[in-house]
């Protein structure tokens, strides 16, 4: 959120600075940014503290990093499917780089792997 539109909502930044002084736990989510005579105000649900280690295993190849861009579904399951069993029914997850082996799907997998655009395009705009 930058200065110049919170300055246009005066409500809304009057609503913001409440919630920012009366909640002592958001403060470790809150990032504040000087560009020029601007403020750039960030709330995230991951703080700085954490993010490296989510980035650690986000540019894994092994795990979410591909040459193609970040994968919607991690590598590990190629050889680790995730397994769940509910009412005596197996479901699992694993990776399918290509066309999907269940129908739930509709037979193509197309809009989680082996890269879904999307997602990439989320995934800059939020580090940026």
């Amino acid at each position: 959120l930058e200065s110049e539109l919170s300055d246009k909502l005066p409500s809304f930044k009057r609503r913001m600075e409440w919630f920012m002084n009366d909640r002592d736990d958001i403060h470790e989510h809150l990032e504040s940014v000087q560009e020029g005579n601007t403020e750039r105000l960030l709330l995230a649900l991951v703080n700085h503290k954490r993010l490296p280690r989510i980035l650690k295993t986000m540019l894994d190849e092994g795990e979410f990093l591909s040459a193609y861009g970040l994968r919607s579904l991690s590598r590990y399951h190629l050889e680790h499917p995730f397994m769940l069993v509910m009412n005596g029914i197996a479901h699992s997850v694993d990776y399918e780089p290509a066309e999907s082996t269940c129908e739930l799907f509709g037979g193509n997998s197309n809009w989680r792997g082996p890269i879904w655009f999307p997602l990439n395009y989320l995934i800059i705009e939020a580090l940026q």
